[in-house]
């Protein structure tokens, strides 16, 4: 099972089992919205575009199965909602706002869904998660996981997945203008 978020890591990790010939039962996204009830992704549209027009098509072309999960709330839900059990009293009954870069709740919205469908699968599997031979830190609580590197094992780097993505068109609309995927609401976003 691959996890992929639509990043270049993920994704070169996909196109790198496809050409080495390992199988993949499932890849999994995990979507989350700005307003779920008027279908705004918090992804920018041009990145959800290119994911259901472009990659996921490719992938199914392949023979793989790509599953979408959602996050239950939405950053709407998250700024709006009264807080009411708070670490300061004195927030009781606030309302929660902006939520604070680093410590996103919907970051919880993203991973949780994927866990639950994982652990719903009631067996045992292997997962490959998109981490680059360079990222040190990262491959650190992976290897605490069990999960597995594909780029690590192939010592391709984060700059080395454009190549691999290239030949196949797919490089996300993200990296024209920013080197890491994300909200487009987010304050860790550049302009």
């Amino acid at each position: 099972i691959i996890c992929w978020s639509g990043g270049k890591d993920s994704t070169a990790t996909i196109v790198l089992a496809h050409n080495l010939g390992i199988p993949i039962d499932l890849i999994i996204i995990s979507l989350i919205y700005f307003d779920k009830k008027r279908g705004i992704y918090a992804e920018y549209p041009e990145v959800i575009e290119w994911i259901f027009n472009h990659a996921i098509p490719l992938f199914e072309s392949w023979g793989y199965k790509v599953k979408e999960e959602e996050g239950e709330r939405d950053y709407v839900y998250n700024f709006y909602h009264t807080i009411l059990n708070p670490r300061k009293e004195e927030n009781k009954g606030k309302l929660a706002a902006w939520l604070l870069g680093g410590m996103c709740v919907l970051n919880r919205e993203k991973v949780n869904p994927m866990k639950r469908y994982l652990k719903s699968l009631g067996r045992e599997y292997q997962e490959y998660i998109g981490i680059a031979a360079d990222e040190f830190k990262r491959l650190e609580r992976v290897h605490k996981k069990g999960q597995i590197s594909l780029l690590e094992q192939q010592g391709i780097t984060e700059e080395q997945t454009y190549d691999i993505l290239r030949p196949y068109n797919l490089i996300s609309p993200t990296y024209k203008f920013a080197k890491r995927g994300g909200c487009w609401f987010c304050p860790n976003q550049t302009i």
